[in-house]
């Protein structure tokens, strides 16, 4: 695995957005390329990007002066959790530009928001995918997350994931 030198997580302005957008719908285009299961083709959009930049939650990776790796970043209840205990951050919309996959970019964006998350004195750092896509599913366990449940909604199902943040860190 070839590691960047050094990656500087910065957030997002509206100047960014078209970026980011195509960086989320070429995932989206490489994923259903290679049979996985996760998100709509060209579901991105630019309005849908503007909301999330304009609350602050999306963060960005430049290479190159090129954005390549990208984030959300959320410290609002996400519905998907509601009625778990325990204050948390939740990640949405990972993605690695696919030309980048293997450098441990997208590794090292969630240990940038578990830091952010134990930081702001949550108790966990949590996520999800499709609990069909066994390819993000062992992801995300292997970057230390612990599978804790599913949600079925009416056309999909979530896998759910969380990560202690209250002690990692502490005893690096």
């Amino acid at each position: 695995m070839e590691n960047p030198v050094a990656i500087k997580v910065e957030l997002a302005e509206t100047d960014a957005v078209e970026e980011v957008v195509a960086l989320l719908n070429g995932v989206a285009h490489w994923m259903a390329d290679k049979g996985i299961d996760q998100w709509p083709v060209d579901g991105f959009t630019i309005p849908h990007g503007l909301e999330a930049i304009e609350r602050r939650e999306t963060y960005i990776v430049r290479l190159d002066g090129e954005i390549v790796a990208t984030c959300r970043l959320q410290f609002t209840p996400d519905p998907l959790w509601i009625g778990r205990p325990g204050s948390a951050a939740y990640v949405h919309k990972l993605a690695v530009h696919h030309s980048y996959r293997g450098r441990g970019l997208g590794v090292l964006l969630l240990n940038w928001a578990e830091a952010r998350a134990h930081d702001a004195g949550c108790d966990f750092i949590r996520l999800d995918c499709l609990g069909t896509n066994a390819r993000l599913v062992r992801y995300y366990l292997n970057a230390g997350f612990t599978q804790v449940g599913d949600v079925v909604l009416k056309d999909w199902n979530a896998a759910l994931f969380q990560k202690n943040v209250g002690t990692i860190l502490c005893e690096q």
